[in-house]
């Protein structure tokens, strides 16, 4: 992930096999072209490896905070995170090994 990520971009585990990579100032494009490159970066790694079979199923989703925004970052977070998880079962749902952009 390191590679693949900017500085001040936060990648974080939130608990068992479920990640979180937060991109800010970024497009929803380009946070699906960076989702993309992880998919297939994951996807590679895997097939070179050898090692057992995963899916990996992303979502993404985003938000542009204004000024409007000041003072609730925590809960525009917590919609995020909550939007991306629903974009994430979405991609589950609709045969796994996806990437769901809401």
């Amino acid at each position: 992930m390191r590679h693949l990520k900017r500085t001040r971009d936060l990648f974080a585990r939130l608990g068992g096999e479920e990640f979180a990579l937060v991109l800010p100032s970024t497009s929803k494009e380009n946070a699906a072209a960076v989702a993309q490159r992880i998919w297939d970066a994951l996807n590679k790694e895997q097939h070179n490896r050898s090692i057992p079979s995963y899916t990996s199923s992303i979502g993404v989703c985003s938000h542009r905070f204004g000024e409007t925004d000041r003072g609730v970052e925590r809960d525009v977070l917590a919609a995020l995170f909550k939007n991306a998880d629903e974009a994430v079962y979405r991609a589950k749902g609709s045969g796994r090994n996806r990437i769901e952009v809401v």
